[in-house]
């Protein structure tokens, strides 16, 4: 069965043909030796009719390039943005050369299948300022198994309002010049079962409304601002974030049983770091993550209403292993861990209210 692509004059899914790629001094195609000598390792979706400009719709011409790649052991080079619409993805090894992908999910014209799947994808890049993967689809897009390294910007940066997206089963995010994951206003969306180390911001940066977000069972390690960030919106937030006029909280956010360790800085021993910062929160539920070597504090907690952190175990965490700031109220912490290295385990401001706090060592 071949690689099929979504044609919308017909309304149907059609065959994919794939070209020869002859090499590049042979002359004979693939019965001449010069041509299997000259054959090489790399090849580029322009070979396959792509545009290229992040704006063209370069769906069938990349899906055969990623499917050829993936037939004949081939890295495929993207020296430029590529868009993408509504094709499930399987490949091996993508190389970026100040290049990346953009998957488009609204586009001009185009009637898009939800629930896109990009499985087992590499996406590498050279370090310039890009995103290597900009989510703007409406619903379901599944990141299953990839790697996203060394981006020049953002690894992952998912379009405000999308929902449904999942990040899971083993997908390494790392070695990104600014966050893990950005996003604002995120609705229902899974980080699971992944690895996100070594950013020079947050592993995961949430910004805005985001509601039924589950960040479970990750590692998420070395990132020097610190590993996980969620604040809901409020008056004066400054770039990127952006105040609407209404005062959203992020609601229902859940955090459990993550290892969040080392998120420092260790060529800057002044910077602050957090291993999970939340604020302007309802009804978050953290629990049983071990929070670890973190240089200021495991967890900083802001205008949080209604949250419960439960049998979270802190260990060497700078300053504080808890910090409850400025009108939390009607939270519950039970059952927590505050372990060595630590200067403050737990401070609870006084404008803090109605908390409930038992069995913690």
């Amino acid at each position: 069965m071949g690689l099929k692509y979504w044609d919308e004059k017909s309304g149907e899914f059609k065959e994919i043909a794939l070209p020869y790629l002859k090499g590049d001094k042979g002359d004979k195609g693939d019965k001449g030796d010069k041509g299997d000598k000259g054959e090489t390792s790399l090849i580029t979706p322009e070979q396959f009719g792509c545009i290229g400009d992040g704006v063209s719709d370069d769906s069938v011409g990349l899906t055969q390039a990623i499917q050829y790649a993936t037939d004949n052991g081939k890295v495929l080079l993207l020296q430029q943005m590529y868009a993408h619409f509504g094709v499930t993805l399987t490949c091996g090894l993508l190389s970026t050369n100040n290049g990346g992908f953009k998957y488009l999910g609204n586009g001009v014209g185009h009637t898009i299948p939800s629930h896109q799947v990009f499985k087992g994808i590499r996406f590498e890049s050279s370090g310039s300022d890009e995103i290597l993967v900009h989510v703007t689809a409406p619903t379901g897009v599944i990141l299953d198994g990839c790697t996203i390294e060394n981006s020049g910007g953002d690894g992952v940066v998912i379009k405000s309002s999308t929902n449904m997206f999942t990040i899971c089963n083993g997908t390494q995010i790392r070695m990104c010049a600014r966050h893990g994951v950005f996003s604002s206003d995120l609705k229902r969306a899974t980080i699971t079962d992944s690895h996100i180390l070594g950013c020079a911001g947050y592993g995961v940066h949430l910004v805005g409304y985001n509601h039924g977000i589950i960040i479970s069972n990750n590692q998420i390690f070395g990132n020097e601002q610190g590993g996980i960030y969620i604040e809901g919106e409020y008056e004066g937030m400054p770039y990127p974030q952006k105040y609407t006029g209404t005062y959203t909280r992020s609601q229902h956010c859940v955090i459990t049983n993550n290892h969040i360790d080392h998120n420092q800085n260790d060529n800057d021993k002044t910077s602050k770091s957090y291993g999970i910062y939340i604020a302007h929160s309802q009804r978050a539920n953290i629990s049983n993550n071990l929070i670890r070597a973190s240089r200021t504090y495991g967890m900083y907690c802001e205008r949080v209403e209604y949250g419960t952190f439960s049998f979270n175990v802190f260990w060497k965490c700078g300053v504080n292993s808890m910090y409850v700031t400025e009108s939390c109220s009607g939270c519950i912490l039970i059952g927590n861990t505050f372990g060595n290295g630590t200067t403050e385990k737990l401070v609870m401001e006084s404008t803090s209210s109605h908390l409930i706090l038992d069995r913690y060592h």
